[in-house]
């Protein structure tokens, strides 16, 4: 179930789908002076969007090649926020046909992106949501995601960043209403590493 994926680099326009960046700033600080509202997991609409090259490339710089991402969990976090309306997969042109397959067994619908990396289509999916969800669990940590999760707050929407803390912008993370340990799962093993890793941190570990 492991995705193959290559480092292509790339230059991102300055403005696109969110127009100015000003506004989006202006937004931003609107937001930081009013108290954020207490999470309540009852039965809210929830969208679980992810970024599945950006997540395989962070666990694979944190933890090497000996974990993987573990999406089972992945759904079973969103299914605690609420009731699910989408959860969907983002892939990139050269993903393997039978990790998509995995995935939508798991219950994520597959979207794959032309491009090397699927940003904009994330984007663009995520505010074609809008009025339809009450909550996103974005599955990222690339902060270029910034100005999407100050629009989706501005709209009213709760956006939860579930991504690999060490590999997670730090203004994408603060900027969050919550923030999630992306689940992994030991390659030999397939125990879910996560909750052990959780456990050391509780006890004062040194992992964050």
């Amino acid at each position: 179930m492991q995705p193959q994926y290559s480092r292509i680099p790339r230059e991102r326009p300055s403005s696109g789908i969110f127009g100015d960046w000003g506004q989006l700033r202006a937004l931003r600080s609107q937001r930081a002076s009013t108290p954020r509202s207490r999470l309540d997991h009852g039965r809210k609409r929830v969208a679980i969007l992810a970024d599945t090259p950006n997540i395989f490339r962070s666990i694979q710089r944190t933890y090497g090649l000996s974990e993987r991402p573990d999406y089972r969990q992945l759904y079973r976090q969103g299914e605690g926020l609420g009731r699910i309306s989408d959860a969907i997969a983002f892939v990139n042109d050269g993903v393997a046909c039978r990790f998509a397959e995995a995935l939508e067994r798991l219950g994520f619908s597959v979207s794959r992106s032309e491009a090397h990396d699927v940003d904009d289509h994330l984007t663009a999916r995520a505010v074609a949501l809008h009025g339809r969800v009450e909550r996103v669990l974005l599955c990222s940590g690339d902060g270029d995601y910034l100005p999407l999760v100050v629009l989706l707050q501005a709209r009213g929407t709760e956006v939860i960043v579930c991504a690999v803390a060490n590999n997670c912008s730090r203004r994408l993370r603060q900027q969050a209403d919550r923030f999630l340990h992306m689940p992994t799962i030991d390659r030999t093993t397939r125990e879910a590493v996560s909750i052990t890793r959780l456990n050391r941190q509780r006890n004062g570990g040194a992992e964050t």
